[in-house]
């Protein structure tokens, strides 16, 4: 019997950044021998991309959604990961800066059917890093998967084996919304700084010119005080 195994990954949060890494996926482990399935033995992902109902009425200014169908699938296997004696706790761990730092095998691409799945069949062994293509099409908006890794096999839950039949539903990356920005203000004031120089230049030359004329009336008051000498 073929076990199959579904893993839906929970949609991203829109708090959450878009190029954040998440642990790779290796379903429920628990209890199995990663030496007890066959090394050779080929699997197949499927794998489904939603997309958002293309007949919703769009934002205004923004464009509308485009179709589940014909959008790029890519899959990369790791370099350098040996599931059968691979330490599975540092594995789940791993990131996917992590995993392209490994180096990744040549990239392997299915177009999605119109309901936005793709199958990827005769698969070693191995881990694989699940990304998407930027669409060519500029007139419509695309959700892009945010990528993961994931182990071929993984554990299946309700039967506790190792499956090399596994669907996954990828999470979608977080719309950014740019920050709105400040408009100006209508009526900019000056800087302080500015306001105030000519103000005071006049005050300094009001209280100048003020001394002036003060200590010329004191001198020609001391003038007429003071008796002519007597020649």
């Amino acid at each position: 019997m073929l076990a199959a195994l579904m893993i839906a990954l929970v949609p991203t949060s829109a708090t959450a950044s878009p190029q954040s890494d998440q642990p790779a996926v290796v379903g429920d482990i628990t209890g199995l021998d990663p030496t007890s399935f066959n090394p050779t033995r080929l699997g197949q992902l499927h794998i489904t991309k939603t997309a958002s109902n293309p007949y919703d009425d769009p934002k205004p200014g923004a464009l509308p959604n485009g179709p589940a169908g014909g959008q790029v699938i890519q899959i990369n296997r790791v370099k350098g990961v040996d599931l059968p004696t691979a330490d599975w706790t540092q594995l789940q761990k791993m990131t996917v800066k992590q995993a392209e730092a490994k180096g990744l095998e040549p990239a392997m691409t299915m177009t999605t059917d119109d309901a936005g799945n793709v199958t990827f069949t005769n698969l070693p062994v191995g881990l694989y890093l699940v990304s998407d293509q930027k669409p060519a099409d500029t007139t419509h908006k695309y959700g892009r998967i945010k990528p993961f890794l994931i182990t071929m096999p993984s554990g299946n839950p309700d039967l506790h084996v190792w499956t090399f039949n596994i669907s996954v539903a990828p999470k979608m990356m977080a719309e950014q919304t740019p920050a709105p920005s400040t408009p100006p203000p209508a009526n900019p004031h000056m800087p302080k700084t500015g306001v105030y120089v000519v103000p005071f230049l006049i005050a300094a030359g009001v209280l100048f010119s003020t001394g002036i004329v003060v200590a010329a009336a004191r001198r020609r008051r001391q003038d007429e005080e003071t008796p002519a000498a007597v020649k």
